[in-house]
């Protein structure tokens, strides 16, 4: 079972809502830049790797820290790629020698590759359910209405 309760906040959030104690700020703070592809990751994930780190850098959530958990999410996105290839060709029930229809197992693999990539995915802000409450270091929170606000009070300060 999983952690309960809320996610934790960053520093940055604490900071913004005035909740910030210095005390319980951790001392070592993830190193900024993209992670070197380890050398041990399989060829068929490279792809997936450059990928996943263009999108996670444009989020401003990837630091040289990543590099292993990283490795993981671009082969666990491979695995299930090609394993939903080999579901769609053999399709999603066998038969066995008496005539009995199961399901064939490469569906369970399949599935839990998804679920092992979904889970990392979580873990870098890459679903809609984890980007909730998210806030990147370093970066300006944009404000769609302040931002119109600003535009208009500097218009009235030109005229």
């Amino acid at each position: 079972m999983g952690k309960r309760g809320p996610l934790p906040q960053s520093a940055d959030a604490k900071a913004a809502l005035g909740t910030l104690r210095p005390d319980r700020v951790p001392s070592v703070l993830p190193a900024e830049g993209a992670p070197s592809m380890p050398a041990w990751i399989d060829a068929e994930a490279i792809p997936y790797w450059d990928e996943l780190v263009a999108m996670l850098q444009d989020s401003g959530v990837l630091s040289r820290q990543d590099a292993v958990a990283l490795a993981f999410l671009a082969e666990a996105v491979e695995e299930y790629v090609d394993l939903r290839k080999e579901v769609k060709a053999r399709g999603y029930v066998s038969v066995s020698e008496k005539g009995g229809a199961y399901q064939n197992p490469v569906v369970g693999t399949k599935n839990k590759a998804r679920e092992f990539a979904s889970k990392l995915m979580d873990k870098f802000g890459m679903t809609t359910t984890a980007r909730v409450g998210l806030v990147v270091s370093g970066k300006k929170q944009s404000d769609p209405m302040a931002d119109l606000l600003e535009r208009i009070a500097n218009q009235r300060s030109k005229n």
